[in-house]
């Protein structure tokens, strides 16, 4: 009896022993980091992404209500579903604006740890584009704008001619003014060149729908692939250390052996 005891007891070191083990080689992995770095950048792109998905859906949900339509354009009544769309608008607007940068200086930060130089110098030759787009610089520097400085003004411009309008043509455009932007001061030169290429009115849509395609090329179309299949054995060999972690604490002290 005695005997079988303590062969219990030995079982159950070794077990827990085991399990530290596997614990430890799962923690010091190279492909925890991997997998933690990628879940990271993914995490922040399904936020920014979830963030422009709710501005486009307030955006062009007149288009599809048009008693929210007459609601925004009439002036005989009280204007509360117009101060209400418009607190949307804003809300949506600034949670989206507040994470343009949040994405590519975390993707910087990640980047110069990783150790796969060609993944890296890739990424920098696939960052050209965003680098040299005006439309992103000003998409950077409208979010110190609105972080740092003043919500914007925006024109509310509501066309009305629902029955002959172009299916492609919005009912409400959000309109910013290119020379009241230009005031600022805080502009940098991509910035202000992009300004002074728009007309003095211009819909918000427009840098929000080029600076969105720059980024989905960037992260949805290839980061995530590439920096996955980069690390691909890493990651596949932290998951078989998780799998054998999972498979000795499911069994328990007694199926181990």
């Amino acid at each position: 009896m005695s005997g079988g005891a303590e062969d219990d007891g030995d079982r159950g070191s070794t077990w827990a022993r085991r399990v530290r083990e596997l614990q430890d080689a799962v923690q010091r992995h190279p492909g925890k980091a991997a997998e933690g770095t990628l879940r990271s950048i993914e995490r922040i792109r399904l936020i920014q992404r979830a963030n422009f998905e709710q501005l486009a859906d307030v955006l062009n949900a007149p288009d599809h209500s048009p008693d929210l339509v007459g609601e925004l354009f009439q002036n005989t009544r009280e204007p509360t579903v117009r101060e209400a769309y418009q607190q949307v608008f804003a809300t949506a607007f600034h949670n989206y604006i507040a994470s343009v940068r949040t994405l590519v200086d975390h993707t910087r930060a990640v980047v110069r740890r990783v150790e796969r130089p060609a993944f890296v110098a890739e990424y920098e030759r696939r960052l050209g584009p965003v680098r040299e787009s005006s439309c992103a610089a000003f998409m950077a520097r409208f979010r110190n704008y609105v972080i740092h400085y003043r919500f914007p003004r925006f024109v509310q411009e509501v066309h009305l001619q629902l029955l002959d309008r172009d299916p492609e043509e919005p009912v409400l455009r959000m309109l910013l003014s290119r020379d009241h932007l230009l005031e600022w001061d805080g502009w940098s030169a991509g910035a202000k060149a992009y300004l002074r290429d728009q007309p003095e009115q211009f819909d918000i849509r427009e840098p929000l729908q080029e600076y969105d395609d720059l980024i989905t090329a960037l992260y949805d179309d290839w980061f995530f692939p590439a920096f996955w299949a980069a690390h691909r054995e890493d990651i596949a060999g932290v998951g078989a250390l998780i799998k054998e972690y999972n498979t000795v604490v499911g069994g328990g002290p007694e199926t181990f052996h």
